[in-house]
């Protein structure tokens, strides 16, 4: 928390000045570690109005500026947007999940020298009922997410053996 700062040169020069000496590798159990501190920054009254506005702000820039490890994010509105969209499509992939609605779409695979079919790839898909299948883009932030990311993999390997056995079972 910075306090009766002079706005924004004031508040770049201090944040620049920490994150430096944070970014400095430092001596631990006769071993050097490297340090990088990711810095999220919100400003009142800019980004909000009261304390716990505030640390919601600061906390999405700090998750934003995680991503890219040892850099400084400050708030903006997309962030908060952003976060929300994650939030729906993160539950969207819990209930497809739970549903068991992650199925496998599969694209040929053709050696172009002869045109003949040499396999298939499996693309992960989430069926809607009574609506387009959504394409990995839309619920791809599960794959962020190391649980749900394991029970999609899981799911669709399940599915394509299971697409596999019926196709031998089939000849």
């Amino acid at each position: 928390l910075l306090s009766g700062i002079d706005r924004d040169e004031e508040i770049a020069t201090i944040v620049r000045s920490l994150n430096e000496r944070l970014q400095q590798p430092m001596k631990h159990r006769g071993r050097m570690v490297d340090c990088r501190a990711s810095i999220g920054l919100a400003v009142f009254p800019d980004h909000a109005n009261t304390a716990e506005k505030l640390t919601k702000c600061s906390d999405l820039a700090l998750a934003v500026a995680k991503r890219a490890r040892g850099c400084v994010e400050t708030f903006c509105p997309s962030m908060a947007e952003e976060f929300e969209r994650d939030t729906r499509m993160l539950a969207v992939a819990r209930e497809a999940i739970a549903n068991r609605r992650i199925v496998a779409h599969y694209q040929p695979k053709i050696d172009l020298s002869t045109g003949v079919l040499v396999g298939f790839e499996a693309l992960a898909r989430c069926s809607r009922l009574g609506f387009t299948p959504m394409l990995p883009e839309f619920f791809g932030p599960a794959f962020t997410d190391r649980e749900l990311a394991l029970a999609i993999s899981r799911q669709m390997l399940s599915r394509v053996l299971d697409d596999i056995r019926g196709w031998v079972d089939r000849g």
